[in-house]
């Protein structure tokens, strides 16, 4: 998928998307209860390699029960 298909389902669901550094990006739940988590946009290109794609998944289920 495109990053900027991932960042629009961030919003989407609730979620400000806050660039920090270099490729770093805070996604940050408006509900303050939710830790923010970070994930790296991919360099050079702009599509999640379908590795990257199972790893944000990984981490959003931990995060958030997704």
């Amino acid at each position: 998928i495109k990053w900027s298909e991932l960042e629009n389902a961030m919003r989407a669901s609730g979620f400000d998307v806050v660039p920090i550094a270099g490729t770093a990006v805070r996604f940050r739940p408006r509900d303050e209860r939710d830790r923010p988590v970070v994930l790296y946009r991919p360099h050079p290109g702009k599509e999640l390699s379908p590795l990257k794609v199972k790893e944000v998944a990984r981490v959003l289920g931990r995060r958030y029960g997704w």
